[in-house]
């Protein structure tokens, strides 16, 4: 991630809402949808994190959108043992 050392301003809309700038947005890999964490300290300082789901949460959520129903009951809902047994077959044939 770069670094910024100039201080960069935004304005508060009247619905209070603020457009991060372009150079933070891609120093920090902002997309549309990302999660935001704010945190107040003392001294009108605020401490801004992305928060990223974890891996397994996403992958999670890919997986939802799926139907494995069919690949659940061939495979008695373990279809890494069939994949590991199939492989193993072809290998030694």
């Amino acid at each position: 991630m770069s670094h910024i050392h100039d201080t960069i301003e935004g304005t508060v809309s009247s619905k209070h809402q603020i457009t991060i700038p372009a150079v933070i947005r891609d120093a920090l890999g902002l997309r549309p949808g990302d999660k935001i964490e704010f945190k107040l300290e003392t001294g009108n300082v605020l401490e801004l994190r992305v928060k990223r789901p974890k891996p397994s949460e996403t992958i999670t959520a890919i997986l939802e959108q799926f139907d494995v129903s069919a690949l659940q009951s061939e495979t008695n809902n373990n279809a890494v043992a069939a994949v590991r047994e199939s492989r193993w077959d072809e290998m030694v044939g």
